[in-house]
């Protein structure tokens, strides 16, 4: 069963909200995955979003910083209570996942994303500890190269470039494999990517493949 539900997480007040109405209706919260990200909405696509800082335009701070980043902090605060509720003694910890950008440590190629990004995962590893009394597993999971609609439109026609892609569904099995493995917070507070969940859990894309983590060049 899935129920769709709107919500502005730029806006705190909404999402204490959302969370009062998951509260009332299925009383405990087991999985949040904080993927919402407004930091291409006023990307051009001209190759400036590669510009070089000084040349970067000052409203990636909001898109990034107050559009993705302070979403995730303002979702999990008000999602911590309905996760830290009695649990089933059978049941797999809770699961806190941050969707990251990462390439091996590599320069992200724009300093506003690089910082953004990087202070998701450092908030994964503050949560960690904070949560680990709770056994709330808390990790940042970086996928490879998702195949979404914009990146769809950029590479039509571009065979070999669409087949190093995945699609998100190989991401969203590896949040249900992390979320389901009763031994998951031993990766708490680290970073994984969904190749790496793939290898452990054997699970798969769509098509059957196992695409590779994202590497630059």
């Amino acid at each position: 069963e899935g129920i769709a539900l709107a919500c502005d997480h730029h806006d705190e007040a909404a999402a204490q909200a959302q969370m009062r109405r998951i509260a009332g209706e299925r009383h405990r919260l087991d999985v949040l995955v904080n993927n919402a990200w407004g930091g291409y909405e006023r990307n051009t696509g001209d190759g400036s979003f590669a510009a070089p800082f000084q040349g970067l335009p000052t409203h990636f701070w909001a898109d990034m910083f107050e559009g993705a980043l302070k979403p995730a902090f303002l979702t999990t605060r008000h999602a911590l209570p309905l996760m830290t509720t009695p649990r089933p003694v059978d049941a797999p910890p809770r699961t806190i996942v941050n969707v990251v950008a990462w390439a091996f440590g590599e320069y992200l190629g724009n300093l506003w994303y690089d910082v953004a990004k990087a202070a998701a995962i450092r908030m994964i590893e503050g949560l960690a500890r904070e949560t680990a009394p709770a056994d709330i597993t808390c990790v940042a999971l970086a996928p490879g190269f998702v195949r979404t609609e914009r990146v769809e439109r950029a590479l039509a026609g571009d065979a070999t470039k669409l087949a190093a892609t995945e699609s998100a569904l190989y991401a969203g099995r590896a949040v249900a494999a992390l979320a389901c493995d009763p031994d998951a917070l031993e990766r708490s507070g680290k970073l994984v990517t969904a190749a790496e969940l793939a290898r452990d859990y054997g699970f798969t894309d769509g098509d059957g493949r196992q695409p590779p983590p994202f590497r630059f060049g």
